[in-house]
């Protein structure tokens, strides 16, 4: 049996809903790699020590205040809960030293990725199970002062059975209904029409900005209905201008509550990261080579290149603090026979977490310049924790 014939056996198992109607478009061999990927499992810990040190950052007091003018003027307020959901991305150095690229408070496939290890067969590693999800979403729900019996949820996207992980969804919500839950998936444009207690928000307007965010932005302020994530914690954490921040050597002289032993652990793993000024064009211009530019407010790759392969033109266009410029680190390569031939593959690894635990490791294999789920015999992998 082919992994993937595996893999949609697996769901099929689990979830009454899933048939072979749903699962065939959603499930492609470019969707899930069909080799594991081999790292040492001392990587673990160190993944873990780096997310709680991030942590315990986003709950330090002196960073929530540094931040009090750009929250006021983004008419953001702590909602009180967190955010499910959330990723650290890492590519690893030549002594498989993580580096952090982006931290993510919307990540896809962890549900997803927990039948993944099943699949081949392999442990996790992590003492997490999907099941765990149900206390989880309950303890959201309890940072907000809302203890429902049974909670109303809704799984929330910019037309979400067109998105290209629609079936994540469909796990998400028969998972939380075999809790005894409603739980419904719907067009963020049809939300003023539910009544629910909790919002799993996939839709990617991280500030709720726009006109069809409105009524959802009205009820997170209010704190009538509990989102996750959210856009308190994406500003905290996710939003690419504070890599930029966290860079700078005067940020870290105005915490002196966070532990000297914190502090060294988040400024291990941070690249290099500036605000792309227009002043600093020339100079960057002349580094490029050793740079990688994205845009501060995005997802999925969008609008990145890099430094070594970008055309004058496009660096000119992407020339303004709409833009990052962020050391380049190289994802780590690794060879993998497929049926076309032993293959060089990139790869990053997706470590999702709540709060300061965390939860999976995920590898994204590809070819080319970022992940794009495009890649014959490329996808979503487990880790094979090696000793």
């Amino acid at each position: 049996m082919s992994l993937i014939q595996n893999y949609k056996s697996i769901l099929k198992n689990h979830f009454k809903s899933i048939n072979d109607a749903i699962l065939d478009p959603l499930v492609s061999d470019n969707l899930l790699c069909p080799k594991p990927v081999p790292l040492p499992q001392t990587l673990i810990p160190a993944f873990q020590q780096t997310i709680a040190a991030f942590y315990s950052l986003r709950k330090n007091p002196e960073y929530i205040k540094k931040y009090h003018n750009d929250l006021n003027e983004l008419g953001i307020k702590d909602p009180g809960n967190n955010s499910l959901f959330m990723s650290y991305d890492f590519h690893l150095t030549a002594d498989h030293q993580p580096k952090l690229i982006e931290i993510n408070t919307n990540a896809a496939f962890l549900t997803l990725g927990q039948y993944l290890y099943e699949a081949h067969q392999l442990p996790t590693g992590i003492n997490f199970k999907n099941a765990d999800f149900k206390n989880l979403f309950l303890k959201e729900l309890e940072l907000q002062g809302k203890s429902p019996a049974q909670p109303r949820v809704l799984i929330l996207d910019e037309k979400p059975n067109e998105q290209r992980l629609f079936l994540e969804f469909l796990i998400v919500q028969e998972l939380l209904q075999s809790f005894g839950w409603s739980c419904a998936i719907d067009d963020v444009a049809n939300y003023p029409h539910h009544n629910v207690d909790l919002v799993y928000n996939r839709f990617t307007d991280f500030y709720f900005k726009t006109p069809v965010a409105q009524p959802l932005r009205e009820d997170f302020l209010s704190r009538r209905v509990c989102f996750t994530p959210n856009p308190f914690e994406y500003f905290l954490l996710a939003d690419k201008q504070r890599m930029i921040d966290w860079c700078e050597e005067d940020f870290w002289r105005e915490l002196n509550t966070l532990s000297p032993a914190q502090k060294i652990c988040i400024q291990n793993v941070l690249p290099k990261t500036i605000s792309f000024k227009p002043e600093l064009k020339d100079e960057i211009w002349s580094q490029r080579k050793h740079l990688f530019f994205k845009p501060k407010n995005s997802f999925g790759s969008k609008q990145s290149y890099k430094g070594a392969s970008i055309s004058k033109k496009v660096f000119d266009d992407v020339a303004n603090e709409n833009f990052l410029a962020q050391e380049l680190v190289p994802p780590s390569e690794v060879a993998m026979a497929t049926p076309d031939g032993t293959q060089n593959f990139k790869f990053d690894l997706r470590c999702y977490a709540y709060q300061d635990q965390l939860q999976l490791v995920i590898a994204r294999v590809y070819q080319g310049q970022v992940t794009n789920l495009k890649t014959k015999w490329g996808g979503f992998a487990p880790v094979m924790w090696t000793e």
